[in-house]
């Protein structure tokens, strides 16, 4: 990977931001991957990763202060879970519904036990989940192998980590606003207090921001069948020295023939026509499995 000049890296951000705010938002001729709702995620990570960046570079502009990483961290999170979904379809797109669910189950329960009436929604959504439950994807449970599951991305999680540490409260957090003295004495003791970081990796940082909302918007381009930015997105992968093409990895592999087995075993005659088949697709977009097949997906849509 190239390091461009800072200059450069701010620049870029921007133009991509503006690229997405500028598409028009007519009708998309969304290349079906098995059913809809896997483009619409695809779009939707996308959307949520250009509109973080704007923020960054807000943020950026205001100061520089590490207050943005909580974002940069966002946008690694949501290219890598979209190039996920696009590389892995069904069983990605499943299991990002279906941690939708279990958190909105939990987040209910919560409001319930500190007093809040329950108005039906744990149990409402607690069936959803378990119609979903045959078909989670383990994959789902840990970041760490979403990132394992595509290849090329073996430091994807290293600065996903990197990035956690002033991402949450955290110890990390607290020494950014302490100055170590090196040699203390009784009226200036061995740590004074700041307003701020002295030092932090604000170039790094903006790169990783550049790089992964680079491949959320690769993601949606190949997804979306007009493919408007395409050449733009790639001469600034060029650029920065960026690959925007992904496959799966040995991992990801053996793990998609292993969940398309235990599929086929639930849909054999045995077990077909069972509700819960039935209802696990509806709930995801109910869309034909013909990958021929196309859609003009618009904003009413």
């Amino acid at each position: 990977m190239t390091v461009p000049e800072p200059d450069v890296v701010c620049a870029r951000l921007d133009e991509l931001v503006e690229l997405w705010r500028e598409d028009p938002y007519g009708s998309v001729d969304m290349k079906r991957r098995g059913m809809d709702s896997i483009g619409l995620t695809i779009y939707g990570l996308a959307a949520h990763a250009h509109a973080l960046a704007a923020a960054v570079r807000v943020l950026d502009k205001a100061g520089g202060e590490p207050t943005m990483v909580p974002l940069v961290r966002q946008i690694l999170e949501c290219a890598v879970t979209a190039a996920w979904v696009e590389k892995y379809g069904q069983r990605a797109v499943l299991a990002v519904v279906h941690d939708d669910a279990r958190g909105r189950v939990n987040t209910f329960k919560q409001f319930v036990e500190s007093g809040t009436p329950d108005d039906g929604s744990v149990a409402e959504w607690q069936a959803a989940l378990d119609l979903l439950d045959p078909d989670r994807s383990r994959s789902s449970e840990h970041f760490e192998q979403r990132c394992a599951e595509i290849e090329g991305l073996g430091g994807t999680y290293a600065m996903y980590r990197a990035l956690s540490g002033i991402s949450h409260a955290s110890g990390m957090v607290s020494e950014m606003y302490l100055r170590q003295v090196d040699q203390p004495t009784k009226d200036q003791p061995g740590v004074v207090l700041a307003r701020g970081p002295e030092e932090w990796a604000r170039d790094a940082v903006l790169g990783t921001a550049l790089t992964y909302l680079l491949l959320a918007a690769a993601a949606w381009d190949r997804v979306d069948g007009q493919h408007r930015s395409r050449s733009r997105l790639k001469q600034i992968a060029s650029e920065i020295g960026v690959r925007l093409a992904w496959q799966e990895s040995a991992v990801g592999l053996r793990r998609q023939h292993e969940w398309e087995r235990a599929r086929r075993r639930r849909r054999s005659p045995q077990s077909s026509g069972s509700p819960g088949s039935r209802q696990v697709v509806a709930s995801t977009g109910g869309a034909s499995a013909d990958p021929r097949d196309r859609r003009a997906v618009g904003p009413s849509d």
